[in-house]
């Protein structure tokens, strides 16, 4: 089944919401409404989403909303996923990351990159018919052009040129005012096309190893998509979302999860797990990933890991890497 996150469909909805849609209105064609962005972990299907943009564009009585939800789209939008976008070396590894951990976001398609002498190009394979699916692709290919120049810091660069497989929109002009490049429609592949030359240009945010500790994390996240029936993968889950906000105890995360807490302890212990121990493997996870990101003191790693007491993140630090937080800091900066 084709689904997308709760919330990617929460940030498509927002967006739709500041372009004017009564937000009262657009939640009318969510499954109950606006509660189901209250689970973060819950899957909808991907035609509550198309579906969704075609309401809005009727209720604006205008079309291109798609282009105007891409717009929105930054790194950031998309958490660890953005983040890890913006630390790859290059676009083209940046898009193999794409490629690997979209699912985590979206089941809309697929995306690949090619590179056909001076010209590459960001190819969008849907199965959805091309007008049915015209507003997602719109909202795909130009956020895509987004968080590409974001990721690149190319804001200068120019669209070499986008196609699409839908027919001539009614809004062509806007499109083509938007994107700024020759815009084709009636073609065999969605795709933006751009100078192949950036495909490996040197990222300005390169970092492999955050590359490396969130795609851990994100296999974790794909993991759990396939596996929805696991109670601890999904405790992992919501534990990794609270925690900055100081929520990471039982009683909320059983609650987030529609279970009491002695109904969470009981399915944990049936695969072998308990809610501290999941509690100390995400914070360490955690703390490794804020440990490779540039400008992290000590003091903001434990307040968004959820120590109160500096002391505590002390012991778990030495416990996790064999040293204090100074002394590896120490051997960091020798």
């Amino acid at each position: 089944m084709r689904t997308v996150a709760s919330t990617y469909l929460k940030t498509v909805f927002e967006a739709c919401v500041q372009q004017g849609c009564p937000a009262d209105k657009l939640a009318e064609y969510l499954p109950d409404g606006q509660s189901v962005f209250e689970n973060p972990l819950l899957r909808v299907p991907c035609e509550v989403l198309i579906d969704l943009l075609w309401q809005a564009e009727k209720m604006l009585g205008t079309t291109g909303i798609g282009l105007k939800v891409g717009q929105t789209f930054r790194p950031k939008t998309f958490l660890d996923f953005g983040y890890g976008l913006m630390s790859c070396p290059t676009l083209r590894e940046a898009l193999v990351f794409n490629r690997t951990y979209q699912a985590v976001n979206q089941k809309l398609g697929k995306a690949r990159l090619e590179v056909d002498g001076d010209i590459a190009s960001i190819q969008w394979h849907s199965s959805d018919e091309a007008e049915y699916a015209r507003p997602s692709t719109e909202m795909v290919l130009t956020g895509y052009i987004g968080v590409g120049k974001w990721i690149t810091l190319t804001h200068g660069e120019e669209i070499l040129a986008m196609r699409f497989r839908h027919r001539r929109p009614a809004h062509a002009d806007f499109v083509e005012h938007i994107l700024e490049c020759p815009v084709y429609y009636d073609e065999p592949l969605d795709q933006l096309q751009f100078d192949a030359r950036l495909a490996d240009a040197p990222m300005p945010g390169a970092n492999p190893q955050l590359v490396e500790h969130l795609s851990r994390r994100l296999d974790k996240v794909l993991e759990s998509i396939d596996r929805p029936d696991s109670i601890s993968l999904a405790t992992y889950r919501m534990i990794e979302r609270s925690l900055a906000d100081g929520g990471a105890t039982i009683p909320l995360i059983a609650r987030q999860m529609g279970m009491s807490d002695r109904t969470l302890r009981r399915r944990l212990a049936g695969e072998g797990e308990t809610f501290r121990d999941l509690l100390a493997k995400v914070r360490r996870d955690v703390c490794e990933i804020y440990l490779n990101e540039p400008g992290r003191t000590m003091s903001e790693i434990a307040q968004l890991l959820g120590y109160s007491e500096h002391s505590a993140f002390i012991r778990a630090f030495r416990g996790w890497f064999g040293v204090t937080p100074t002394e590896y800091l120490g051997r960091r900066q020798g």
